[in-house]
């Protein structure tokens, strides 16, 4: 190749990308602020995530946020994230929209002098006026409480504690200000005699004249071993209080009763559509509560328990959506069950993945195969009846504490939870400032010609969480890889007939082809809050179950139950799509998330078979995400990583233009494919490392290629049309991408059927034998099959062409 090293360190797509225009680190009239929410109550602290243009901004000094009416409120900011020349990308912070809803500012100024919330010393105190968290390397202490404690039981009845966490467990401060404070506990959990457990990792969040706090716990296995089994998972915390009123939500209403001693209470959500408010008397009998009145389908996962002085009030979000759950009141002491051992029964009567499915050793699958609806008990073991976490998964959930004292607040943390304001409220910058910082690449706001292609892909995904029950501890924010119509047939004959199903029936993901960053996309330009939750919900799943966590780093690819079955080792590229995690990075403001991608990028920039012997989808991926983190971080090796596989595409093109599946493997066809894959890295590089010729040639070669093909219904070729129509100002290029979005604009599914509106090129709506069935009046229906694939495409990597197109028109 045409490309020397010294090219390769010198250029960058951030440097050669850069077709925003620049703006100024705060415009002199704002940074406008959404912030919606419904009257009646008093908002939550605001939280916002800001992107700025790169070199802008060196930090968040100077800044303030301003009321609809003017006023400096108060606020904290800092950055998140920045540019590889160490200037702003992305900024958080939290400030007090005491006006309510309406339009901030974010601009130059100065915020109300205020106290920090954080007191250092041992222990350390965060007083938020509200509420005092004490913390130790033991745990934190909300006020009234005793210290909330990670407890695990293992099967025999062993119980670790991060409480015992001794000389692993440390204290970090993650944020600090008048607003808003987040401290980070973790360590290992150990049992009295020193062994060690999973690792625990436990935010403590504060907000000033507040009194809930959230603690956002994750364990995470990290230890030695394929797996590790636990039976019981929950958080315990004394109330410190004799209570004596219980009041909990109900799926038909409120609970308000007595709290009777030696007589514990269980609310445990067991399945999507099952749960059960019951109480154990003292002679060790079951009852449910209100005679069966308070069971139901979906627990709403608050519970406040008070005497006539004081109470504590818990919420655990998405209590139905991550079952099994479970809230439990005993003798003086709420618990969270994160992994509720009353569940096991239920569990245990479904089907289940075998713990061996290949008579071989466990944990081993080579070969896709239909076994069961939901992955997630594929985590659990009907025999034991206990949870079998693979080594490297992690989960996360939060809960919200809100303990008060003195009858006038007795009745705030219910009001607070009617209200939606024990949650922190979200604030949208606008989004034509965000399309003009590039901070997530060609972007533009909502709108145009291809606002309905979006808009239906988005729905698309959206409902899909819902429409297949994408429920469950490991399966909330997943979406379901297939979803077959009645006239999806596997009997003899058939290209599924030998296995009798179709072999993707059960298997899931949500991670090829990024739709990630493609909802990250669509909520920064249109500011859609739905689409910020499900951005949150997917961000979790992500982070917990896709990516592996110890002894290496990587996205699981391939992984039938997640990563619990696998055909491949997590880190592989051919399914590393982590564009979006690296973007989360900056927009959630989490430290930890940019230390575990970095850990990502360095296993997969270590990934260096014959990249000439691979599939041609493993060459392009790997060589785009090198792309991709050369560009977030600016680190030389990434981009000297990308040169084997750029250089690989070169050399095993076809004469026509195409690549052959399987590159040059001997053992293989040599039939075209993955073409889309290799056009979209290949314009990456191309931008990325300072437009070699040879790499355009290439490209240009491809592209006739794949237009004779007659196949449009390719984002992947949109984005790399987009990467060279940016670099090259060439109008060919420009008005190929018109004319591919306007095939996936009109090739798209809009009928009424929810299972297969949004789709491209998969899901049909007819009548389903319309000969056999003439003149029977038989409507039509969702035919084919579904899967997330177009949806996330169109979303990743048509809406930066969309951008493109918009800024000139359309050629």
């Amino acid at each position: 190749m045409d490309v020397s090293r010294r090219s390769l360190i010198l250029h960058t797509t951030a440097a050669t990308l850069a077709a925003p225009p620049v703006v100024s680190g705060a415009p002199e009239e704002g940074i406008p602020i959404q912030v919606t929410g419904e009257g009646g109550g008093r908002l939550p602290v605001v939280e916002i995530s800001v992107p700025f243009a790169r070199g802008t901004r060196r930090d968040a000094a100077g800044l303030a946020v301003f009321s609809p009416a003017g006023v400096a409120v108060a606020c904290q900011l800092r950055v998140s994230q920045t540019w590889p020349d160490g200037s702003a990308r992305w900024l958080v912070g939290a400030f007090e929209a005491e006006a309510g809803p309406g339009r901030y500012l974010l601009k130059q100024g100065q915020p109300p002098a205020l106290p920090d919330l954080l007191r250092d010393g041992d222990p350390l105190l965060i007083d938020t006026g509200r509420t005092t968290l004490r913390i130790t390397s033991a745990g934190a202490s909300p006020t009234g409480m005793g210290v909330a404690d990670l407890v695990i039981t293992a099967p025999g009845g062993k119980v670790y504690r991060s409480s015992l966490a001794g000389d692993t467990g440390r204290i970090v401060v993650e944020e600090r200000g008048p607003v808003r404070t987040t401290v980070r506990l973790e360590g290992q959990c150990r049992a009295e005699d020193g062994e060690q457990h999973f690792q625990y990792i436990v935010r403590w969040t504060a907000w000033r004249q507040r009194a809930q706090v959230r603690a956002t716990v994750t364990w995470l296995n990290n230890t030695e071993g394929a797996a590790r089994q636990v039976s019981d998972i929950r958080l315990h915390c004394a109330v410190g209080l004799a209570p004596d009123h219980l009041v909990f939500g109900c799926e038909r209403g409120v609970y308000d009763g007595p709290l009777l001693k030696d007589w514990p209470v269980f609310l445990t959500q067991e399945d999507h559509n099952q749960y059960w408010a019951r109480t154990q008397n003292p002679d060790g009998r079951l009852q449910h509560l209100s005679s069966g009145g308070c069971d139901g389908d979906c627990c709403p996962g608050w519970v406040s328990v008070s005497n006539a002085d004081a109470g504590l009030g818990l919420f655990v979000p998405n209590f139905r959506e991550e079952y099994p759950n479970e809230i439990a009141i005993d003798a003086g002491r709420l618990s969270v069950g994160l992994w509720p051992e009353r569940a096991a029964a239920h569990i245990a009567s479904k089907p289940h993945l075998p713990a061996n499915p290949d008579g071989k050793k466990p944990y081993i699958k080579t070969k896709y195969w239909p076994v069961l609806p939901h992955p997630y008990i594929a985590f659990f073991d009907p025999e034991s009846r206990c949870l079998d976490v693979k080594q490297g998964v992690a989960k996360t959930q939060d809960v919200y504490f809100y303990p008060w004292t003195g009858k006038a607040h007795a009745g705030d943390f219910e009001r607070n939870y009617w209200a939606g304001s024990l949650v922190p409220a979200r604030g949208f910058p606008d989004p034509a400032y965000v399309a003009r910082t590039g901070a997530l690449g060609p972007c533009s706001p909502q709108g145009g010609r291809y606002a309905t292609l979006f808009q239906e892909c988005f729905g698309w995904l959206d409902r899909h969480i819902d429409l297949m029950r994408c429920y469950g501890k490991f399966d909330y924010g997943d979406f379901k890889y297939f979803n077959a119509a009645p006239d999806n047939m596997a009997h003899p004959g058939t290209k599924w007939g030998h296995m009798g199903e179709m072999a993707r029936e059960g298997y899931w993901h949500n991670n090829e082809g990024d739709p990630f960053f493609g909802l990250l996309l669509y909520h920064f330009r249109s500011a859609d809050e739905k689409a910020w939750r499900r951005c949150r919900e997917v961000a979790r799943h992500l982070l917990d179950v896709d990516i592996r966590h110890f002894p290496h780093w990587g996205m699981y690819t391939h992984g039938y139950g997640h990563c619990y079955v696998e055909t491949a080792t997590a880190g592989e590229p051919d399914h590393s799509w982590l564009r979006g995690l690296l973007a989360w990075a900056g927009i959630s403001g989490d430290p930890l998330v940019w230390d575990w991608m970095l850990k990502c990028g360095d296993a997969l920039r270590a990934f260096r078979p014959d990249f000439t012997s691979v599939d041609t989808r493993t060459v392009s991926v790997h060589l785009h995400m090198m792309c991709q983190f050369h560009q977030y971080t600016g680190r030389a090796e990434f981009l000297e990583a990308a040169r084997a596989p750029a250089d690989a595409l070169l050399r095993v093109q076809n004469a026509d233009g195409s690549w052959p599946a399987y590159m040059a493997a001997p053992d293989r066809p040599k039939t075209p494919g993955f073409v889309d894959h290799a056009i979209a890295a290949l314009a990456d590089y191309y931008v990325t490392a300072g437009k070699p010729e040879p790499v355009r040639k290439a490209l240009d070669s491809a592209l006739q290629w794949q237009f004779a093909s007659g196949d449009l219904a390719v984002p992947l070729v949109a984005f790399g049309l987009t990467m060279l129509a940016f670099s090259t100002d060439d109008a060919g290029y420009r008005t190929r991408l018109a004319q591919l979005l306007d095939h996936l604009n009109t090739a798209q599914n809009r009928s009424p059927d929810p299972y297969g509106r949004g789709q491209i090129g998969w899901a049909d709506y007819g009548v389903n034998n319309p000969a056999g069935s003439a003149g029977t009046g038989r409507p039509r229906q969702f035919l084919g099959q579904g899967r997330p694939l177009t949806p996330g495409f169109v979303l990743a990597y048509a809406q930066p062409g969309a951008a493109l197109l918009s800024r000139g028109g359309k050629p």
